[in-house]
């Protein structure tokens, strides 16, 4: 498995944003978790319709983006809220 941060980078963050209670670092994990999974949803939208976002020059199909819908899903760490991105011809499906 990929290392996301050494001990000293984990340590380093944990004083930058004074989390001290365990719940304070749930809940800022939890917080870069989501994020992390925001990003791989964008990025798989991408994918299917073959272009990024704003990158008309790309784009080669009808299909483009429709907004979000708003998912709550359940992680070892707690709940995470999640916007998912839709397509307009429905045929993005997230993993």
């Amino acid at each position: 498995m990929a290392e996301l941060f050494t001990q000293e980078q984990a340590r380093a963050w944990l004083r930058k944003n004074n989390l001290k209670t365990g719940k304070s670092i749930q809940d800022a994990f939890i917080n870069e978790i989501k994020g992390v999974l925001q990003e791989a949803l964008e990025e798989e939208m991408n994918n299917t319709l073959g272009y990024s976002k704003y990158d008309y020059t790309n784009k080669n199909t009808d299909n483009s983006r429709n907004g979000h819908t708003k998912k709550t899903v359940k992680s070892q760490f707690g709940k995470i809220e999640l916007d998912i991105p839709r397509d307009a011809e429905g045929e993005h499906e997230p993993i």
